[in-house]
């Protein structure tokens, strides 16, 4: 998020990001700064929201000078992976210059992108799924044997509404999901009614999804919820409508806002780190036993300490990955000396 926040001038902007490597430079926790990193900078580049891609690409160079190449690869690969993407698109628009609307899309490959796969079905509003099919054969003819996997929780849009007395409508910005669920009333009298159970039949979210997507929808006003749900709690008897009487100071308004607080998510990313911590820390272990063959128990830990660069486990998250490497037969110990351990091939 650093670019988000920065203003003045361009010897400013290098004086502050020269001051964050060097505290960058004196982390002991740099996978876990690497984590959020590469999250955050998904989040820019698939929302538009970087301010300047050559800044970007300059801080991935001074993390690669500092850590190495395989630290930043991933990151290096976005940006690759961002301008054949952009390519293709323009690609398929020049094929295809009469879309019933505007239409960008972002071809991500899955090995580069900290993106996780959908949780939950979902089905697209007739018109969205034409395109999204066309694009799909598109893409198949392009690159033969490859697959399309589409994550609609990431997609976004603008929806104009007509039920408003002023002129125009508004211009909503909103989630695919939110899309989905708003389009139901697509021809429908201004006052028709919807159902929490026909709603989610026909978008095909699940509890989780319907839940968030709906509360967003009621928290910003755009729809009516009766009766008002205990502890944002929804069933499936609760009723929905469209709010004729909604109201913003703004044209466009912004009603794709998140449900899940920024501490559960952060949670969430802590909790990934540690298991990812526990594979590193196994590897490295089977590593330098696979190197020495016979080696014992406290140089052991030495050496894995050394080993792993990005970050500085604690003594008892070693032992407990010796534990499981013996228990899974990678190490053994000696009969002579139990604080001796063999590597098992």
């Amino acid at each position: 998020c650093l670019f988000l926040c920065i203003y003045g001038t361009i010897d400013d902007l290098s004086t502050l990001l020269n001051s964050l490597l060097i505290i960058f430079r004196h982390l002991d926790d740099q996978d876990v700064f690497q984590t959020f990193y590469s999250k955050l900078l998904a989040k820019r580049i698939i929302h538009g929201q970087s301010r300047s891609e050559d800044w970007e690409d300059w801080m991935i160079g001074k993390m690669k000078e500092a850590c190495g190449f395989e630290y930043t690869s991933k990151l290096s690969l976005m940006f690759t992976n961002i301008a054949t993407s952009r390519e293709l698109v323009a690609q398929f628009l020049q094929k295809n210059s009469r879309l019933p609307f505007d239409f960008s899309v972002l071809v991500l490959a899955t090995n580069a992108w900290p993106l996780q796969p959908a949780a939950t079905n979902f089905a697209l509003p007739e018109m969205l799924l034409k395109v999204e099919q066309l694009f799909t054969s598109f893409y198949i003819r392009q690159y033969n044997g490859r697959k399309l996997n589409w994550l609609h929780q990431l997609s976004k849009g603008e929806l104009r509404s007509r039920f408003h007395s002023i002129k125009n409508g508004y211009l909503f910005q909103v989630s695919g999901f939110q899309m989905g669920v708003l389009g139901m009333w697509e021809g429908e009298e201004l006052d028709k009614e919807f159902t929490s159970e026909e709603i989610q039949s026909t978008t095909l979210l699940n509890d989780a999804a319907m839940r968030t997507t709906m509360l967003s929808l009621v928290k910003t006003t755009v729809l009516k919820i009766d009766p008002k749900p205990q502890g944002g709690v929804i069933t499936k008897a609760h009723r929905f409508r469209l709010n004729p009487t909604f109201r913003s100071k703004k044209l466009r308004v912004l009603i794709n806002i998140p449900i899940t607080s920024k501490k559960e998510e952060s949670t969430k990313i802590h909790n990934t780190i540690a298991d990812d911590r526990k594979l590193l820390v196994q590897a490295a272990v089977v590593r330098v036993m696979k190197s020495r063959k016979r080696m014992a128990f406290a140089a052991l830990i030495s050496e894995v300490v050394v080993l792993l660069k990005t970050f500085r486990p604690k003594i008892v998250i070693i032992k407990r990955a010796i534990d499981t490497l013996i228990e899974k037969e990678y190490l053994g110990r000696c009969e002579e000396d139990q604080n001796m351990l063999v590597y098992i091939p």
